[in-house]
């Protein structure tokens, strides 16, 4: 059957009872649909959504098809999933990933898939027609997200737009079958799967490293001092309104959990308030002054050190006559790494 210009089949509600119907909850498609993955992470999830895609509508919708005949719903779903096959591998294509298989696809999409066509089983062919086509609606709008998402990869400034939310608008509203309900049930946990998905495989690479007992020691990068200079300047603020100025320099290593920063204050004034997603050790190393944790001030000087949890309301204020100068010991190339979204927003 090759696929023809068709129209996705409307649903039209046989009640008014109100179900919830949205992806919006997905961390996965909010992530796509944010700009908040990378390459590696699109290349990662496309395929395997491709996989589920056609893995879904193979048996059952030509099942659907044959039991209903060409003029019917079922086969305009069809009709549409084989158009959004193709649309998948040009997503694939547009990614530079390879289409996976039954063999490499993860467990998790496999139970997925297992679990969503044991929903045919025994249905009446109008049943099975309304899985298809809810099958179909719902791979409309997760085609939708992976467009958004290549788009965004190759336009940095689109990557500011706020998520959009995507409903899957009827899908569970005809004669709220519960062969449907529970459809829309098995992709929740899916997506929720394949987000925890994601996480892993950004770490992979790292964890598989540790596990090998490997040295990353460099001969290239021998160990160095850390003075003023030495370093890359990150930051450079100064906004007399607020008291706020100060810099920021980063200690120039290859590394895959730590990130050292010297963070220099001139006297009587702050650096910014913010919170962020990686834990912080502070180590003041010359001036004096004071540092909010959460609601706690604490008075710090030469030699001391305040650890800021993730997540924590932070800032820094020289309270003396000469710099203040500390060093800010963060694990900010793990957290960054396994943080999904908008890493910034403070």
């Amino acid at each position: 059957m090759q696929p023809q210009e068709a129209a996705i089949p409307s649903f039209t509600p046989a009640s008014h009872r109100q179900q919830v119907t949205d992806l919006q909850s997905s961390l996965v498609m909010r992530a796509l649909g944010a700009g908040w993955t990378t390459l590696q992470d699109r290349a990662f999830l496309v395929p395997i959504l491709a996989w589920t895609h056609s893995a879904l509508l193979a048996g059952p919708g030509l099942a659907a098809v044959r039991h209903e005949g060409e003029n019917s719903t079922a086969y305009d779903a069809v009709l549409v999933g084989e158009q959004q096959a193709c649309q998948y591998e040009s997503a694939l294509e547009a990614l530079g990933a390879a289409a996976i298989s039954e063999c490499s696809a993860p467990s998790f999409a496999k139970y997925f898939v297992i679990s969503a066509l044991s929903l045919y089983d025994g249905e009446t062919s109008h049943v099975m027609s309304a899985l298809v086509r809810g099958s179909v609606r719902i791979s409309q709008h997760l085609l939708a997200v992976v467009h958004l998402a290549i788009e965004r990869g190759c336009d940095v400034s689109a990557r500011k737009a706020e998520p959009a939310i995507y409903e899957v608008a009827g899908v569970l509203h005809e004669e709220n079958h519960p062969a449907l309900e529970k459809l829309l049930v098995l992709y929740f946990g899916f997506l929720a799967d394949l987000h925890a998905a994601l996480r892993f495989n950004r770490m992979e690479d790292a964890a598989d490293r540790i596990q090998a007992r490997t040295s990353l020691e460099k001969s290239l990068e021998p160990p160095r001092a850390l003075y003023p200079g030495v370093g890359e300047i990150m930051c450079i603020e100064s906004d007399d309104a607020r008291d706020v100025r100060f810099t920021v320099e980063r200690y120039p290593c290859t590394a895959e959990v730590l990130d050292p920063r010297v963070v220099r204050i001139p006297a009587g004034k702050y650096n910014n308030r913010h919170k962020h997603a990686h834990e912080t050790l502070f180590c003041f190393i010359s001036g004096t002054g004071e540092i909010l944790v959460g609601e706690t001030w604490v008075k710090v000087g030469p030699g001391d050190a305040v650890f800021s949890p993730r997540w924590a309301i932070h800032q820094t204020h020289n309270t003396g006559t000469e710099e203040l100068v500390l060093l800010a010991i963060t694990d900010y190339y793990l957290t960054s790494q396994v943080y999904v979204g908008k890493y910034d927003k403070v």
